[in-house]
């Protein structure tokens, strides 16, 4: 015992200072400096309490000077600066504190810790299907899982989540800054099956510029009939039978023709096809002709339907007509 102080020694040499330790316990051999056990019947029996009343010092510094792996939770206890066993049901390792860091974890190159079990995080949030979310300050609670968020920091580059199978790259889908857009990218053909702009939709490498859905090539369903769409008189009004229809068909110019497309960047069918051209509608029916947003007119096919029952009906009766005629003309 020196000034209050208490050393002990299992091996004679040690001579390290006891300047800054009340109690000093050091061993060289394969045994433990220091044993507690409280064999007491009470639950809430301590083997070792240390409480320290300074802000910045430590209740418990355990440390090791040899390759170990820090705090470690195992029945190999070589090497480790704080090694904790427990039996049953009791708890290895206690740590609680009332306003600070119950438990301060640090290596300097290797694991602060390492679990070979189960961990568990309470009251700070704990619940069913939520994860672990730290803010700005590392501070983690419980939450429910927040949306993934990808940040591009560029003007002009884009935020994608990649697909790979086995390493090799094979598409990816995210947000182009410089087209300002949506895509889903085909890594195989080199092309972008799905495109969103402005809440518009493309489909095959089509960049949708006019309509809600604009499709480069040909579409198909599953089954034969046609694509629906609501007709019922409750939801229309105006409405006016149509007048003049042959005469009107008449106007129209059907024509057979090859497509020579090589500005709007969709791709045309080789084949030769039959149809009107947009001007010659234009001429007829200029409702039913519009620009999209190149400049170039489109319109649609299927409009027509009633005009051409109409022409028929028109048609009809000048047969029935012309059959009165010849009928008068046979009874002479």
């Amino acid at each position: 015992m020196n000034n209050n102080k208490i050393s002990i020694a299992k091996t004679k040499g040690l001579t390290d200072s006891l300047t800054n330790y009340q109690l000093y316990v050091k061993s060289k051999i394969s045994s433990s400096a220091i044993f507690a056990q409280s064999d007491a019947a009470a639950s809430n029996s301590t083997a070792i309490y240390a409480k320290n009343g300074s802000p910045t010092g430590n209740g418990v510094l355990a440390v090791v000077t040899g390759a170990g792996a820090g705090t470690v939770l195992s029945p190999t206890f070589n090497l480790n600066a704080l090694t904790g066993l427990g039996y049953g049901n009791a708890t290895a390792v206690a740590a609680s504190s009332a306003g600070g860091i119950a438990v301060d974890a640090q290596s300097l190159s290797g694991y602060a810790i390492i679990s070979y079990g189960k961990l568990k995080f309470e009251k700070i949030g704990a619940g069913a299907g939520k994860i672990l979310v730290s803010d700005a300050t590392g501070e983690a609670t419980w939450q429910n899982p927040p949306k993934i968020m990808l940040d591009n920091p560029t003007t002009t580059g884009q935020s994608a989540v990649e697909f790979r199978n086995q390493g090799s790259y094979v598409g990816s889908f995210g947000w182009s800054q410089a087209s300002t857009r949506y895509f889903l990218y085909d890594g195989n053909t080199g092309t972008n099956p799905l495109v969103i702009k402005d809440g518009r939709v493309g489909l095959g490498d089509r960049n949708p510029a006019t309509n809600m859905l604009e499709v480069n090539g040909n579409a198909s369903k599953s089954t034969a009939g046609d694509w629906l769409a609501n007709s019922d008189a409750r939801l229309k009004k105006n409405i006016e039978p149509i007048s003049g229809a042959l005469n009107k068909l008449q106007q129209l110019q059907g024509i057979t023709y090859q497509w020579n497309d090589e500005k709007t960047g969709i791709k045309r069918p080789l084949e030769a096809q039959m149809g009107f051209t947009a001007q010659n509608i234009q001429q007829v029916f200029p409702e039913l002709v519009s620009k999209d947003a190149q400049g170039y007119l489109q319109t649609g096919y299927g409009t027509y339907d009633a005009l051409y029952v109409e022409a028929i009906k028109e048609l009809l009766k000048k047969v029935e007509a012309l059959e009165e005629k010849i009928k008068l003309l046979e009874k002479k």
